[in-house]
């Protein structure tokens, strides 16, 4: 209803007024008491009243309301209060275009209507609207600069929500457009005090709870934390069921971007994983069998290290790195692609009493293989070395048939073995030893060796020195022989073997 409805409607009341007099003879012989300055219409108790009187109204007929003590006209389908106050309770139904009811205020303040309901007992809403078309029930619109609508509660212990949207359809419960450059939506809390969220989203279905899709060029999430000051995580996922707190898929298989891109500006780790369960902290799986990318690729471009694996717990006697393959490739690779970089491609430092490397294989393959494949390349395939006071290499083998160490050169031309320095032998069974001559093995011209030593094979090659020690010189020649069971020391002119010779005696197994 516009503005300016009274005064035009009222000079159309006093046209109409004379009009019923004249032209209505029912009406005019109930309107008996005319004087100058007055008429008297007929009078009704109630619009129930009205309508039972005249079931088939006429457009410009009016009457007299006690109820409402007002004058009502008939508008061409409706009776119609003239005076523009609602008698509650209020229904009237309207069969048109246009809007049923128009309020509207051309002052600088003050709302338009307000509604209230003020027993606190009431359950009920203040404001209540049903639609069995398919337009909103409720459309609020701003032609200005402010909101299109506000909903609060000002009573502090109040815990309901202060917008509360419910639909038993398929379509979403609320909605939000933006045609224009600003936010679809916005949820502050201004109290610095207030530790709720922002937006909270719970659901009881196997939906998610949230879901944030675009169509343009956007992310489809984006969470940030302004404050510099703030300790908290920019997004918390936490799930108290069996599935995971967060998953990140990327559908589209030419897309060839990351899943999951984590960046820090800071000096803390960009990415942390950590499980207070007995899971494990990270795990990196490609399900493909004909995928040959890497599970897990680290790439440093600053000065720092690739990778960090540490186990703080004293107590763990776990691996800080294990890697398990059950194909045909290595379980782990590492290479050294700069061409001028002289640091190992591998190193390991170990503070303690264990090894820095150990190698085991539990198969039938080599413990460990160092190769060199550039053939110009001049140096160790292996470099053992020591500070301390203890030996660069050790090599034990439990085996009785095999030998601890091998060392070939396939051209046959070459040196299999080198040695600068000294060579120590050491040990129960020495390959070289030293053996003086006991009468116990003395027989003739011959010393026995016992075959205790490592000289216990007709196979072995001895060679043998004679150490002069003082007295007597043994100034004759020997030789070695295998009488079947052991070797011996042959003096060659037959002549007796004296007691207390020394010789040195190296055994060279085959």
């Amino acid at each position: 209803m516009s503005p300016d409805f009274y005064p035009k409607n009222m000079k159309n009341f006093i046209k109409i007024l004379i009009l019923s007099l004249f032209t209505i003879p029912t009406l005019a012989q109930q309107a008996s008491e005319i004087d100058p300055k007055s008429v008297k219409l007929p009078r009704y108790a109630d619009l129930i009243a009205i309508q039972a009187a005249i079931p088939t109204g006429q457009q410009g007929m009016m009457v007299y309301n006690m109820a409402t003590a007002s004058n009502w006209y008939y508008n061409g389908s409706s009776w119609t209060n003239t005076s523009g106050s609602l008698a509650l309770p209020f229904s009237q139904n309207f069969n048109g275009s246009s809007d049923i009811f128009y309020i509207g205020n051309i002052g600088t303040s003050g709302s338009v209507a307000a509604f209230e309901s003020g027993i606190a007992s009431n359950p009920d809403p203040v404001i209540r609207g049903n639609n069995w078309g398919s337009g909103a029930t409720i459309s609020s619109q701003s032609s200005g600069l402010g909101s299109s609508g506000i909903f609060y509660i000002q009573n502090t212990s109040n815990n309901a929500a202060a917008l509360s949207a419910q639909t038993n359809g398929n379509g979403d419960a609320i909605e939000s457009i933006n045609g224009g450059k600003g936010k679809a939506g916005f949820f502050r809390i201004p109290v610095s005090s207030n530790g709720q969220t922002s937006l909270e989203s719970e659901t009881y279905g196997a939906g998610v709870a949230l879901k944030s899709t675009t169509y343009g060029d956007g992310s489809a999430g984006l969470f940030t934390i302004s404050n510099n000051l703030s300790g908290a995580e920019a997004l918390n996922a936490t799930t108290n069921g069996l599935g995971r707190a967060g998953n990140f898929s990327i559908v589209n298989s030419s897309n060839t971007s990351n899943a999951v891109f984590s960046r820090s500006n800071g000096s803390g780790v960009s990415l942390k994983s950590e499980n207070v369960g007995t899971g494990a902290a990270g795990e990196f799986t490609i399900p493909g069998l004909g995928n040959s990318s890497a599970s897990l690729i680290v790439n440093n471009f600053g000065t720092g290290i690739g990778g960090v694996f540490g186990i703080y717990n004293a107590n763990s006697n776990s691996n800080t790195i294990h890697s398990t393959t059950n194909g045909v490739g290595s379980a782990g690779y590492f290479q050294t692609t700069k061409s001028t970089n002289t640091t190992p491609s591998l190193r390991s430092y170990s503070n303690n009493q264990g090894a820095a490397i150990l190698g085991q294989n539990t198969g039938v393959g080599t413990a460990a293989s160092f190769v060199i494949n550039n053939p110009s390349s001049s140096s160790d395939a292996v470099s053992v070395q020591t500070n301390g006071t203890g030996r660069g290499l050790t090599i034990v083998n439990n085996s009785v048939s095999s030998s601890a160490l091998l060392a070939v050169n396939l051209t046959n031309l070459g040196t299999a073995l080198e040695v600068t320095g000294g060579i120590k032998v050491a040990g129960t069974n020495k390959a070289a030893f030293k053996i003086v001559t006991i009468s116990t093995y003395i027989s003739g011209n011959s010393f026995g060796i016992v075959n205790t030593t490592m000289a216990n094979r007709s196979t072995d090659i001895l060679i043998v020195t004679y150490e002069y020690t003082g007295g007597s010189y043994l100034n004759k020649q020997f030789a070695t022989y295998w009488n079947g069971s052991n070797w011996e020391i042959h003096l060659t002119d037959n002549t007796a073997m004296p007691v207390g010779i020394t010789f040195n005696i190296l055994v060279i197994k085959q």
